[in-house]
């Protein structure tokens, strides 16, 4: 009977073990499946908001808000800007336009330039911008609006 139960309890053995090793393969590899989700590209995280200008930074001065020598007219301080992904910009005139014959939207293009520029082309501002950062709530970019004669750092915050 000894003879019995020994080969027995080798037999259970080498299942269980067997079991619980095949088990624990099987957790690994659904935990491998189970990738941490990639962060957004900057493409994604300038195309997933409406933005509205709230700064702009030339030569150590906020020109945007900067109302002793105004560069830009207040009626275009409430414009939202979408990047939408087929390389149009769609920019609202906001509640006040410069003028009331102008169109409430208007269009413009954009696209990225490798992961951290992006080419802008609008009535104010053709050029490839410098993406400084961006994330889920801003945009700060690095651009010479020629039309305005000023170079610097544009920062865009989200609109809720």
């Amino acid at each position: 009977m000894k003879k019995i139960t020994l080969p027995l309890i080798l037999i259970s053995a080498f299942t269980i073990s067997t079991f619980y090793l095949t088990s624990c393969k099987k957790d690994k590899k659904e935990e491998e499946k189970k990738e941490t989700p990639k962060p957004p590209t900057n493409e994604e995280l300038v195309m997933a908001n409406t933005w509205k200008i709230t700064k702009f930074m030339s030569q150590g001065i906020d020109v945007w808000n900067n109302n002793v020598f105004p560069i830009f007219e207040s009626c275009q301080k409430d414009n939202t800007y979408q990047f939408q992904k087929d390389n149009l910009l769609l920019i609202d005139e906001g509640e006040t336009k410069c003028d009331s014959a102008d169109a409430q939207t208007m269009e413009g293009a954009w696209y990225m330039v490798g992961k951290d520029k992006m080419f802008i082309d609008v009535v104010f501002l053709s050029d490839t911008a410098d993406i400084i950062s961006v994330s889920k709530s801003q945009l700060v970019l690095k651009a010479n609006v020629e039309s305005f004669g000023v170079e610097g750092e544009i920062t865009f915050n989200k609109i809720d």
